[in-house]
């Protein structure tokens, strides 16, 4: 194993497990409020659904953090590094009052959702117990990309996993009001994910804080300059909007296959859960990607910058093509650990062995992306996205599961065409480029 893919695995480990911690505490909500019964897993669901509809353009915003700081580092700008770690915490507050903001207009929009006053009711509730909290949950993103660009995240792993053990305890005590706590139902479930974001963001600057006195010299000053936050808005924006088109186009993707009967809506959702469990490792090693290409690009050094893309290439389709062998010898079986119904069974069964053919598509489109964005070609990215999104996928899934009448099936297939159309690209956009001294 050469040296490039142990430092890369090194650093996505961690990053895998934190963003296995993300995703658990949702689902562990889920599981422990089931016991109150439908209308709060319900209302959980809802809650997080337009959670994240309005948290993933931010997280896009801010992994703005990555690339600077692995060009810092490249360059051996310790200045520079410390005023944009500075004015990345800065706007992250900004940020936070803005979804705290957009947090009436979402609400209201959840009517749409659901026809039950009480799921609303504890929908609403509860995400906005969780908005409240983007303080603290942005800024442990930042320190994360801070840790990953100077290659000491492994920490993040230890403490992604206490803040998980941290929230089911607090589930159990505030959920069901056990130990003298009041029992608070889907707001105390929320509450707990809160008080473990909390204690994890304080772990994390603690260990961060303690890493930055070793980078950073007394002589390195916070300067009272616009030009860092103006670079980060200059570069953050078109990561946000990148994220928040998908966003949209998957909403609408998804609100289609819904169109289509509640037995294809539950088949794409158990493949859906399936394929999002598999990609968290390949999603790690593009973070990873972005922040070694970036610190590569710093160095002015173009040859190790596509290099490193390359062995991130090959890992990740190495990776992501096991998993669709997998999918494609063991796809009744997969589907059986979710559901027993026949129909559903089989649907199901089928679209994982399509997204089988989708994952060497998926882990081009990944890498070529992550690589990209290391470069600051992100409005490229954003552009295409928005073509592949809109006028290459939607029109797509609507051709292939209408007039071709494939149903969910077609509607996949569009979204296949639309993943390998924009990695390719990508990736041809990679090796072509000549950006050494861009972003300088």
């Amino acid at each position: 194993m050469s040296k490039r893919i142990r430092e890369m695995i090194g650093l996505a480990w961690p990053i895998t497990l934190s963003f296995l911690s993300y995703h658990i505490m949702g689902i562990i909500d889920v599981l422990m409020v089931g016991q109150l019964g439908k209308e709060s897993v319900a209302a959980v669901g809802l809650g997080l659904t337009f959670f994240w509809l309005t948290v993933m353009p931010c997280e896009g915003f801010f992994d703005s953090a990555l690339i600077l700081f692995s060009r810092a580092v490249g360059q051996n700008r310790s200045a520079e590094f410390k005023n944009y770690l500075f004015y990345e915490i800065v706007a992250c507050f900004g940020v936070s009052l803005l979804c705290l903001a957009l947090y009436l207009p979402v609400s209201w929009a959840m009517r749409f959702a659901t026809d039950s006053e009480l799921v609303l009711e504890q929908a609403r509730m509860y995400m906005l117990i969780n908005v409240v909290s983007l303080p603290a949950y942005f800024a442990s993103w930042i320190m994360g990309r801070f840790l990953i660009a100077i290659k000491k995240n492994r920490v993040t792993a230890l403490y992604s996993n206490i803040a998980v053990v941290l929230n089911i305890v607090l589930n159990y005590l505030l959920i069901f009001g056990k130990f003298g706590f009041p029992a608070l139902g889907v707001a105390g479930a929320a509450l707990a994910t809160v008080l473990a974001r909390i204690v994890f963001m304080l772990l994390m600057m603690r260990y961060s804080w303690r890493e930055a006195k070793n980078i950073f010299s007394p002589a390195d000053k916070i300067d009272r300059d616009w030009i860092y936050l103006k670079k980060i808005i200059a570069l953050g924006s078109p990561l946000a909007q990148t994220n928040l088109i998908e966003v949209a186009g998957w909403t609408v993707f998804v609100a289609w296959i819904g169109r289509l009967g509640t037995v294809p809506l539950a088949s794409h959702e158990i493949a859906l859960k399936i394929k999002d469990f598999l990609l968290i490792p390949a999603s790690s090693i593009a973070s990873v990607t972005t922040s070694l290409v970036g610190e590569a690009v710093g160095k002015r050094d173009q040859i190790e910058a596509k290099k490193i893309a390359y062995t991130a290439a090959g890992l990740t389709v190495g990776l992501m093509g096991g998993y669709g062998i997998i999918l494609l010898v063991f796809p009744k079986f997969l589907v059986g650990l979710f559901i027993n119904d026949a129909e559903v069974f089989e649907t199901g069964a089928t679209l994982l062995r399509i997204m089988a053919l989708y994952q060497v598509m998926d882990a081009i489109f990944i890498t070529g992306r992550a690589a990209l964005t290391a470069v600051e070609d992100v409005r490229f990215v954003r552009s295409w996205t928005l073509i592949g999104g809109w006028l290459v996928m939607l029109p797509t899934v609507y051709c292939f599961s209408r007039f071709l009448n494939w149903g969910v099936y077609g509607a996949w297939a569009g979204f296949t065409t639309f993943v390998a159309l924009c990695g390719v690209v990508f990736a041809v956009r990679f090796v072509r480029g000549d950006w050494v001294g861009q972003g300088q």
